[in-house]
């Protein structure tokens, strides 16, 4: 079986599946990503009922970019059981998880975004090949209104919790695109994490790491 866990933006999931990705059972929770770890407990107490942690073949967990805090949390989480259990780990990209969703069956460009700071956003390109997800720009850190320069493809299908806050300029940018604004859609499954993972060899919880592109904004001491 494989544990699923996603906790990069606000949104928690978790998710168990068999060793091909279908899914047992799956939680998801919109939550404070400072509650994440109190809620990621209580989740994985719900998830694995009846279950022996040891039973466990794979974990799979989203490794960015996304929330920093959120993906401190469960990263960790996912590398600590990891080192406990000697269970083999594997990272996922949140956008590879972010594409995959979008349901896409043609020929399409998928562009998933993730707000960051300021007007900054996490993205990538991809294209659907019958199954098959083809990453044509890899994950990097823009800016929303620059995003038009990225790439000339259309029509893109946009989607991801940035896809929703940036909607009316999207539109604008490119009018003859898809912006998927479902939560279904916009925010990371864990059973899309697990599917993606069992096509994917574990490793090392040690070679697991987080993706960062920026450092994360500190309150000024107002002392100093």
């Amino acid at each position: 079986m494989i544990l699923a866990i996603d906790s990069s933006t606000k949104s928690l999931s978790l998710a168990l599946t068999d060793n091909s990705g279908a899914v047992i059972r799956e939680v998801f929770v919109l939550s404070d990503q400072l509650r994440h770890s109190d809620v990621l407990f209580q989740q994985l107490n719900k998830i694995t009922r009846g279950i022996k942690l040891e039973q466990l073949t794979k974990i799979a967990c989203t490794t960015g970019p996304g929330s920093f805090t959120g993906i401190r949390i469960g990263l960790s989480f996912a590398r600590t059981l990891s080192q406990i259990y000697n269970i083999p780990l594997v990272g996922v990209s949140t956008l590879d998880a972010l594409a995959r969703q979008s349901e896409a069956s043609k020929a399409f460009f998928i562009c998933p975004l993730i707000p960051a700071q300021q007007e900054n956003v996490y993205i990538a390109l991809y294209k659907t090949e019958g199954t098959k997800f083809k990453r044509l720009i890899a994950p990097k850190l823009q800016n929303i209104k620059d995003v038009k320069n990225l790439f000339k493809h259309t029509p893109v299908i946009f989607t991801g919790e940035g896809a929703l806050k940036y909607k009316e300029l999207l539109k604008t940018l490119f009018p003859d695109s898809k912006i998927l604004t479902d939560t279904k859609f916009i925010f990371p499954k864990a059973s899309t994490i697990a599917l993606i993972a069992s096509k994917k060899k574990g490793t090392s919880f040690r070679k697991v790491v987080p993706t960062y592109f920026q450092l994360p904004r500190l309150s000024k001491n107002p002392k100093n």
